[in-house]
């Protein structure tokens, strides 16, 4: 509700730039891919990354496991291919949102496409290297809506990050003050 008081999403009437914080100090933490097959319930059976999968099974006698496969990918998955399952890309970004009262609450922001994560995995890393890590540091998720001739012109979300600062110098005083007062309290 408060998200929604802020100024550039009052504008747009609807969640366009969220302000956040990284839960993890590196980029290969914070952002996630990997492929998940879901069954015609659309219960997830099968998660890999295109050489190893974890899959779901249930024995004769109805007791579930979870089983080590090779991963083939969406178009060459045995699964898909009989009809049994579909996979997707599923990417995965954890946040905390600026302003929630647990300091342990992570939201996690997901996307099936794989240009949104090479961008936020470029950008990760960028701020990764630029602040030292990404803990404290100030971002904004800015969402908005595009299509193009590859979605038959259908509307999609795009994320992108932004500062949540005026300045990369306020940003880094910002990471610095809030990383020092970790440090003065004995977290580690």
């Amino acid at each position: 509700k408060s998200l929604m008081e802020q100024s550039k999403n009052k504008e747009a009437g609807k969640l366009v730039e969220i302000p956040i914080r990284m839960f993890f100090g590196k980029a290969a933490n914070a952002l996630t891919a990997a492929f998940q097959a879901y069954d015609a319930d659309g219960k997830p059976i099968c998660r890999g990354n295109g050489d190893k999968a974890k899959r779901t099974s249930v024995s004769d006698d109805g007791i579930h496991a979870v089983v080590d496969v090779p991963c083939a990918g969406p178009s060459n998955c045995p699964l898909v291919t009989s009809g049994q399952a579909r996979c997707q890309r599923q990417v995965c970004l954890t946040v905390q949102i600026e302003g929630q009262e647990n300091p342990l609450s992570t939201f996690e922001v997901r996307s099936s496409s794989y240009n949104t994560f090479k961008t936020i995995k470029g950008q990760l890393e960028l701020i990764e290297r630029r602040f030292g890590g990404l803990r404290h540091v100030p971002l904004k998720l800015q969402l908005w809506q595009t299509s193009n001739q590859a979605s038959a012109y259908e509307a999609f979300d795009v994320f992108k990050l932004a500062l949540g600062a005026t300045s990369e110098i306020d940003a880094m005083k910002a990471a610095k003050e809030a990383r020092q007062a970790e440090v003065d309290a004995g977290l580690v």
